[in-house]
């Protein structure tokens, strides 16, 4: 079991290191959302295993957080120009 973890780790400390500081920043967005939609897909699924219509709505709703967050914005707000 402790062997198993330790070639996960020798594997994926190095990759997540090279995926955060000599990657396209681009990818590294892409794999937190994309990592994101499977936290929110799963968190909904255990949190309405009977009721398929709001685990859906929970799903969907997470997704369009979750991009929203993603998405950058070409608009500057009003409140922000004021403040800074």
């Amino acid at each position: 079991m402790l062997r198993t973890r330790l070639a996960t780790a020798a594997l994926a400390i190095p990759l997540l290191v090279w995926l955060i500081a000599w990657n396209p920043w681009s990818l590294f967005t892409w794999l937190v959302t994309a990592a994101a939609l499977v936290g929110v897909g799963e968190y909904f699924t255990m949190a309405f295993p009977g009721d398929p219509v709001e685990r859906a709505f929970g799903i969907v709703a997470g997704a369009l957080v979750v991009v929203a967050m993603v998405v950058p914005s070409t608009r500057r707000s009003r409140w922000r120009s004021r403040v800074w």
